[in-house]
């Protein structure tokens, strides 16, 4: 006799695209890593798209670790600002100049299926801060920034910072707590990446990306 089941739940379905969650870093503040993977998305409302990105960490003190991260590539926030520079941002801490992002303008248009293959390898920085979700505490990037930055921040040692603390009541009514992280470490200790390490390296390979779109 046959055994029937129900598949209209198929209808969605897609492969694991094997980006994984973010973990939780060591401190808040900036990090250096290298892009892994990138995929093309649409928001859960299907009106936007978004580009999704997996950071390998390459700081001495959370190397290894992942973050994923992503930038809208459609759409407008409430005061009619693109949010497709969200895409901006993230390309001008991949390597891309202001000037060449500003040119690129004047082409009205970009092909955003061209993004995995501008993205992939390429070194990134960017801001973290902890944050709760689904239950669980990870770092999420509030910002991506620049090379130069990241190396200023990491030579005054004002690269980490203490997590903010953080307080959430889960479906289940329990609470949830971040203690704050340990400050008044030397830079040693936090040893991050060098001014001339991957991310300077990866970076000093990108040349003119925006001009092969």
């Amino acid at each position: 006799m046959p055994n029937m089941i129900d598949i209209t739940g198929w209808k969605d379905w897609a492969p694991y695209d094997g980006l994984g969650s973010s973990d939780l870093l060591t401190h808040d503040g900036d990090f250096a890593g290298v892009i892994t993977k990138v995929i093309l998305r649409k928001t859960q409302h299907g009106d936007k798209d978004l580009i999704v990105v997996a950071i390998t960490v390459a700081d001495k003190d959370n190397a290894g670790r992942n973050i994923v991260a992503q930038a809208l590539c459609s759409g407008v926030d409430k005061n009619g600002t693109p949010l497709n520079r969200q895409l901006a941002s993230l390309l001008y801490s991949t390597g891309v100049s202001q000037e060449e992002i500003n040119k690129a303008a004047a082409n009205k248009q970009l092909d955003l299926e061209s993004m995995p293959k501008v993205l992939i390898n390429k070194a990134v920085q960017f801001e973290v801060e902890a944050e709760m979700y689904e239950n669980k505490i990870r770092s999420a990037v509030q910002n991506f920034v620049s090379l130069e930055r990241y190396q200023a921040r990491v030579a005054s040692n004002s690269h980490r910072k203490p997590h903010r603390e953080i307080k959430e009541t889960a479906a289940a009514g329990s609470v949830f707590s971040m203690p704050p992280g340990t400050t008044g470490q030397a830079q040693a200790l936090f040893g991050g990446a060098p001014a001339n390490g991957p991310a300077a390296s990866a970076t000093a390979q990108m040349q003119s990306v925006l001009s092969r779109l």
